[in-house]
């Protein structure tokens, strides 16, 4: 492996300036940076992060593990949250984690490569976790799900997104609405927001047409299909992106056409669901990833407080509902 000295010998210059370069290029005269940059393209050399790290015991790296499924809500994050983290010279590494062990295993890993932040979504509180971040002076934030009363976290208002999108769905004269979902505890929230729409509305809520959850191992398009047969759905709000590509495959299959016999509403305003003009409950991406960059940014500062972030998402109406009324 090319070494710091063989690049400063190349460029003509001690090893100390070409460390420098390497840390912070601006600190360098110009002359010198451009030796030292052509020496270090021409020798391929790449510097030791883990040997700085072990140094100074600290690193500019921000640790994210997600749920190792597609989701366009999550892609987005760590798009714009890595272009964010760019601007404080800081670098994210993402890991995907298939099941709760795993995730744990990822934030010790994490742990051992000296992240300062470590941004999870936690199935449920953990000691393992705890001991992990506290113990190591590391900085946990959790995101969508706040599961640990003692640390930070920035969640989105479930509650408030199933209701807005079936408040709209029932006064447009969609009554016999199903919400298809993976059964989680965010599930339940969005339920509960389901439900008070049907309660502020005064229109009867029957959990059993109304409701659709989804296993980890179901076949989403034969579930999606018997329930609608079923209960004769004139309108449904699908869950991920996923599994709403799933359920207009559910409803192509049963010779429903959207919006006329079925509205349709998707979570997340992706390019797909832009160009099927569908109607979304949206999140604000942008905020939640400006909220993440600022709680590191003052990790240092924030002493015991504990910030606990809840982001509203947004309804954006277009083709895909039907007034019925």
């Amino acid at each position: 492996m090319v070494t710091i000295i063989e690049v400063a010998k190349k460029a003509n210059v001690s090893p100390s300036t070409a460390s420098r370069y390497v840390r912070n290029p601006d600190v360098v005269s110009k002359e010198k940076a451009k030796r030292i940059k052509a020496a270090i393209e021409e020798l391929g050399y790449v510097p030791n992060i883990g040997a700085s790290v072990l140094k100074s015991n600290v690193s500019n790296m921000v640790g994210l593990v997600l749920p190792n499924t597609y989701n366009y809500l999550f892609s987005r994050v760590v798009y714009n949250l890595t272009n964010k983290l760019n601007e404080h010279n800081m670098k994210l590494l993402v890991l995907y984690s298939s099941n709760f062990d795993e995730m744990k295993e990822h934030i010790k890993t994490l742990v051992c490569l000296r992240c300062n932040t470590i941004i999870y979504l936690p199935e449920r509180r953990s000691h393992t976790i705890t001991n992990l971040t506290i113990s190591n002076d590391v900085y946990p934030l959790q995101i969508f799900i706040d599961a640990s009363p003692v640390f930070d976290s920035i969640i989105v208002d479930d509650f408030h997104g199933a209701y807005i999108a079936t408040k709209e769905l029932l006064k447009k004269g969609n009554k016999n609405i199903a919400l298809i979902d993976g059964d989680n505890e965010v599930f339940q929230k969005r339920k509960e927001g389901m439900k008070k729409a049907y309660a502020d509305l005064k229109v009867p809520f029957d959990e059993e047409k109304q409701i659709c959850a989804l296993g980890p191992n179901t076949h989403v398009i034969e579930h999606v299909s018997k329930h609608i047969y079923k209960n004769n759905n004139d309108a449904v709000i699908a869950v991920t992106e996923s599994i709403a590509q799933q359920v207009c495959l559910a409803l192509q299959q049963a010779g429903k056409s959207i919006p006329n016999d079925i509205s349709l509403v998707v979570y997340d305003d992706s390019p797909w669901a832009k160009l099927a003009n569908y109607s979304v409950i949206a999140h604000p991406i942008e905020e939640l990833v400006d909220d993440i960059v600022q709680l590191i940014l003052a990790r240092e500062t924030r002493g015991d407080k504990v910030n606990k972030i809840v982001l509203h998402p947004m309804f954006l109406k277009r083709g895909s509902i039907k007034d019925r009324e």
